[in-house]
């Protein structure tokens, strides 16, 4: 891994005001999400996929403080440096400052090749009913674009929860499609105490296979399982 340094673009707690109080709350996953704060009221959260910020970030940073919990360790992984930069000027502007970290959420190694992806993706498909992104032709092309920034940090998601000293209270997984299964099975031998999963996409290629892990493993307690958009799950994971 990199020397981490201090990759911590925002800081601690949110603003209180009129642009806080305003943020959508109608979709099904936005009222999961807050929801389960309500009742569980976690504090430490690590989510990789931050994109542009106006997703499942603003999302758990909404329902953050709706239950009056600061955002001081809600960490959010993106290794593209524009998009990273985008998701701190669009939360600033609606009053979060979550710790957004830029960087790999995994460590490189672990990072698909082009012929995993046109495994994956393109020659072995393992079920033919689930979405994936981009034409058949640029497939392999744009998704490895996704994660190749060669000279950014890596294994971020292993600094937080390690960090956590094993125990984060909420993971939430959303990377890049070919990145899904991936991060689900890391994310898994790093937790070692009880907390619960959220994963975007579970009718993708994205979390397909995660979905049918989870199903298939005692460790997991499927709490709801929602066909909106592509599909999200929530479950309970107690390692």
């Amino acid at each position: 891994m990199n020397t981490l340094g201090n990759p911590v673009a925002g800081g601690a707690g949110s603003k209180k005001g009129q642009d806080a109080a305003a943020i959508d709350r109608t979709s099904e996953f936005a009222r999961s999400i807050h929801t389960l704060f309500a009742r569980a009221r976690p504090k430490k959260i690590v989510e990789t996929g931050t994109y542009q910020g106006l997703g499942s970030t603003l999302t758990i940073c909404q329902a953050l403080y709706d239950n009056g919990i600061g955002t001081d360790e809600f960490f959010s992984i993106e290794v593209n440096p524009n998009f990273y930069a985008q998701a701190f000027e669009n939360l600033s502007g609606q009053g979060f400052k979550p710790r957004l970290l830029r960087g790999l959420s995994v460590p490189r190694a672990m990072l698909p090749t082009e012929a995993d992806i046109q495994r994956e993706t393109l020659d072995q498909v393992s079920d033919t009913s689930v979405f994936i992104d981009h034409q058949p032709d640029k497939r392999v092309f744009y998704y490895h674009k996704e994660t190749h920034f060669p000279n950014e940090l890596d294994d971020l998601l292993g600094f937080v929860i390690r960090a956590m000293n094993g125990a984060p209270d909420f993971v939430m997984l959303d990377s890049a499609g070919h990145m899904g299964f991936v991060e689900f099975q890391y994310a898994t031998t790093l937790i070692k105490r009880p907390c619960y999963f959220a994963l975007d996409d579970v009718f993708h290629i994205k979390h397909c296979r995660s979905l049918k892990a989870i199903q298939a493993d005692s460790r997991f307690k499927l709490l709801e399982l929602s066909k909106e958009k592509f599909g999200f799950c929530i479950a309970h994971f107690n390692p």
